[in-house]
This record gives C-alpha cells, structure tokens and sequence, in this order.
C-alpha cells in the first residue's frame, strides 16, 4: 500500500511489567524519531498500529507521546514524533482480567506500588482525561474474546474515531485479532482497506 513499515518489539511478560513494555516502545519510537533519515521514513506522515496487547501499549504510546504530564508521571521521555491517526486492532484494555495467564498478578509488581502511574497501568481507559488522541481506526468482532474492551474504548473517546464491528461469519471464524492472523480473509483485506482509507484522510 506504499507504507514504510517499522516493528516495534519489546520484553515480554512475566519477564518484565507493563511499565516496562511501555517504556520499551518509547525508546523504540524516539530511536526512530533519529534515525528517520538513515531508515528513510518520512515523519510528516506518521501511523501507529497494534493489534491485542499491541494495541495496549499503542494506546500508552499515543497518550504518553501527546501529555507532558503523563511523560512526567511515567517518568518515560516523550518521542518527538507526531502521529496523525492510529489504528488500534481488538485492544486488551482491561488489564484487571483474570483469565488462563492471570494476566492481573504481572501487570505490576512491588516497584511500581504507589507510584502516581500505577493507576494507569490498572485501569488504561483513565489515561484519556490526560491527553488528546490522535483520530483511531477501531476494530473488532462477535467472536473476539475481549471485543467488549474494544466497545469501552470507544464508550469513553471524545476525539476522533471509525469504529469497525464484524457479525458472526458462517463460513469463517472471525477471531481475536483474525485481519492480522487471517490477512486473506476477505473481511482482513476489509479492515485494512479502510484502515488505509482513514489514515490517508488525515
């Protein structure tokens, strides 16, 4: 589609915590925001995607990046780059969720108790009274296991959004994040069409 495309990796956990992984994509974005030019990318025209804990963390970016108070919180440098839309794929937002990894007991430990971000960490969805977002492209699906955080997510926006919800298919399951495990899809190459579209209006 003429993207110039950088992944973004960072510690896995229970290697390491939420935090962590956070501070990882910043140092990730700002060691891009210099050397933009060695790696040829324009920062004129910049998009952020993640999909599931991706997206989370995205999401942290993208507030984090756009709030010289949250920087301040976190204790994390902001990137320097200005993203103009993002696209968030069946985000994991609520990170309280028990389920088979218990993902609630790794998301903090004892360094970051009392800490003036660990509300964040605890409840993302506080962390859009603190900054203004960039528009996102938001999308989810009946079968995806965690589409109700998709559907908070969008609950709570004031700013900008496009909001992509698919039916139950009869011919093909539409999991969890399915446009990026199933990009052959019909309804993946849908997602990313549009997801193409909106980035290309702003």
């Amino acid at each position: 589609m003429g993207y110039r495309v950088v992944s973004i990796s960072y510690r896995r956990i229970p290697e390491t915590t939420l935090w962590h992984q956070i501070d990882d994509v910043m140092s990730a974005l700002r060691f891009i925001r210099a050397n933009a030019e060695t790696l040829g990318l324009n920062l004129d025209r910049c998009y952020l995607t993640g999909d599931s804990a991706g997206a989370l963390l995205s999401l942290f970016a993208l507030s984090t990046n756009g709030s010289e108070k949250l920087q301040q919180t976190f204790g994390i440098k902001g990137t320097g780059i200005r993203f103009r839309a993002a696209g968030l794929i069946s985000i994991m937002l609520d990170t309280q969720h028990l389920d088979l990894h218990s993902l609630s007991n790794m998301v903090t430990n004892k360094a970051d108790k009392g800490k003036a971000y660990e509300k964040y960490l605890l409840g993302p969805v506080s962390l859009l009274k603190e900054t203004e977002l960039p528009p996102l492209y938001l999308v989810t699906s009946k079968e995806d296991v965690i589409r109700k955080d998709t559907m908070k997510l969008k609950s709570h926006l004031t700013s900008e959004y496009r909001y992509k919800y698919f039916s139950k298919n009869k011919g093909r399951k539409l999991l969890h994040v399915f446009s990026v495990a199933y990009p052959m899809y019909p309804e993946s190459k849908e997602v990313f069409q549009e997801m193409d579209s909106f980035f290309k209006e702003h």
